[in-house]
């Protein structure tokens, strides 16, 4: 049985899927996937994604630029792949992790410290349907986007897709390619960029029958082949037991007086980070629990701050991340009228206009704050600028793919370093900072 060794650093990664579940295909990336942001406000700060990369890469190059990341740097020696995780313990004896594998079963590994950064696209979340059950009974069609790959099998089928953030964008579009209809349930009204598709109010019954999908309006739609939910995903950690499910403490509370995993959000952690409950935070620390943020960079300076802390180079503050916790929890209570599932569900948003909460530069700042590295610079201020025009600046890139000159305008773009990258996305969105389109093509003649 392995010893402890504190100078070995070591990243379990596996395609597997968790233990506690139905089991989920080892990736939740369908065929078309691109990224929606551009990829400049993506990377990593000392990491440039190459020259003429398009503005929403596809998921194939993203996973590329990480494989390069991993290979510049020399970080495989630190990965130890198909490794599932199958329980992670707290030895309180001997002040250490015991965590045991897939791999090698019958034995353990000791750690000082553990970080968990295994995201929240893992296991599936279903809303409550009326009728679900007995429409999957029936043989009719229902899925989670989780399984969803490309839009072949619902050719002339009347398809109907449950929620509207990226993915249930990506997957509506995608599939109305093949589809008879394609219809888009959301929770509120909102501009959809496809023709085809077909916006419907929020889901709350169906009807196998007659395939009836009934919206909380009192409307209905009736013959839908398939159902497809783009609703998201929970955490999930069923190898760390002491997460106490939510249901045992009073949800009013602010800070509940255990670590506790709600599905929707982990709560209390410092910063989204460090629990302040259960464990000491230079024990343990959450990583990538945030979203609807630019995940790299954020990511890249959560792991500055785990390191800083872990290390003995910084020590929290409790009493006052307390009171950013509590400060968080009381404007999340207004702003949804006390409901306590969907202050969980945006516990983890870091909004992007809210002047009641900190945005995701602002969040990062704080964790420089934390790390106290000098020589790694907070966020120029066209991040945000052009992350709050993303969904702008994104239908603008698709029509120049459309339009068949993505090459010819990407040609040696990025070359010169990122200030092109930022010229460019002012410029399509018309902004008085960059280039024109022409004077790009001028300067690829050079």
């Amino acid at each position: 049985m392995p010893e402890k060794n504190s100078d070995e650093l070591i990243c379990f990664s596996s395609p597997d899927s968790d233990s506690g579940y139905v089991e989920v295909p080892p990736t939740p990336l369908y065929h078309s996937l691109t990224t929606n942001i551009p990829h400049p406000l993506m990377t990593f700060h000392d990491f440039p994604f190459p020259p003429s990369t398009p503005l929403y890469p596809h998921a194939s190059v993203v996973l590329n630029y990480l494989r390069s990341y991993a290979d510049h740097f020399d970080l495989r020696k630190y990965i130890r792949f198909n490794a599932r995780v199958i329980s992670l313990e707290r030895d309180e004896a001997n002040d250490r992790w015991e965590i045991r594998l897939s791999s090698t079963p019958g034995s353990s590994l000791y750690f000082d410290s553990v970080v968990l950064c295994h995201g929240r696209f893992r296991e599936p979340q279903f809303p409550e349907i009326a009728g679900l059950r007995d429409w999957n009974n029936s043989g009719r069609t229902s899925m989670h986007s989780i399984y969803y790959r490309e839009p072949s099998g619902f050719r002339n089928q009347r398809v109907l897709v449950v929620g509207a953030g990226p993915s249930g964008e990506d997957i509506s579009s995608d599939i109305s390619r093949t589809a008879a209809l394609v219809l888009q349930s959301c929770t509120r009204t909102r501009r959809l960029n496809n023709p085809l598709v077909e916006q419907r109010p929020r889901l709350i019954e169906l009807r196998p029958k007659d395939g009836a999908a009934i919206y909380e309006d009192g409307t209905s739609d009736s013959d839908i082949d398939a159902v497809v939910f783009a609703t998201g995903y929970k955490y999930s950690f069923p190898f760390f037991p002491p997460l106490h499910p939510l249901a045992f403490y009073d949800t009013t509370n602010p800070i509940p007086p255990h670590l506790f995993n709600s599905s929707c959000h982990v709560h209390p952690l410092a910063r989204h980070i460090f629990p302040l409950h259960d464990v000491p935070p230079n024990k343990l620390a959450f990583m990538s629990l945030l979203y609807k943020v630019a995940p790299f960079p954020i990511f890249e300076d959560q792991a500055h701050a785990i390191a800083s802390v872990f290390l003995g180079k910084h020590k929290l503050d409790e009493e006052r991340e307390r009171l950013l916790i509590e400060r968080r929890f009381k404007v999340l209570e207004v702003l949804y009228n006390g409901d306590p599932r969907q202050i969980a569900k945006n516990w983890h948003v870091v909004p992007e206009n809210d002047p009641e909460l900190e945005d995701q530069y602002q969040y990062r700042v704080d964790l420089l704050e934390i790390s106290g590295s000098d020589s790694f610079p907070p966020p120029p201020p066209w991040n945000r600028e052009i992350y709050l025009q993303k969904n702008k600046l994104r239908p603008l890139w698709v029509d120049i793919e459309r339009r068949g000159i993505a090459d010819q305008v990407l040609e040696g773009l990025g070359k010169g370093g990122e200030h092109e990258w930022v010229e460019f996305m002012y410029n399509l969105l018309g902004g008085t900072h960059g280039t024109t389109l022409s004077s790009i093509r001028e300067r690829n003649s050079d």
